[in-house]
């Protein structure tokens, strides 16, 4: 991907903090060391799909969407090939409960996710 007006090399990656969104930086950007959380790291760092654990709505959509991806670039519709993903919880009453529906539907999520990684190889 580049820069349509000075054809700077760019690169599309999704936040995993916040609201998820897609965002652009220029490549260069991702090698870069500075200090982060108190300690010399890098700026950027590769997470794999097969790595993440959903912790809240917005990564479990993410993690889902980005299979969802995958899979129709190779030509799969993992709703057929596998089996739709996990729905959404409905009936939280929003007291934080041990064992909370979003618990069990993040960990349903996992599954579905490694199950689909499994389908595509």
């Amino acid at each position: 991907m580049r820069c349509s007006e000075t054809l700077q090399p760019l690169v599309l990656y999704r936040a995993l903090y916040g609201g998820f969104g897609l965002w652009v930086r220029p490549s260069a950007m991702f090698n870069e060391t500075g200090v982060f959380e108190g300690r010399e790291q890098k700026r950027f760092r590769r997470i794999r799909a097969a790595d993440l654990m959903p912790a809240d709505l917005a990564s479990a959509q993410a993690l889902v969407a980005h299979l969802r991806g995958r899979a129709t670039r190779q030509g799969i519709d993992l709703d057929t090939a596998l089996r739709a993903p996990p729905p959404e919880p409905t009936t939280c009453c929003g007291r934080g409960c041990n064992g909370c529906v979003w618990e069990g539907y993040y960990n349903a999520v996992r599954y579905w996710a490694d199950d689909a990684l499994e389908q595509l190889g």
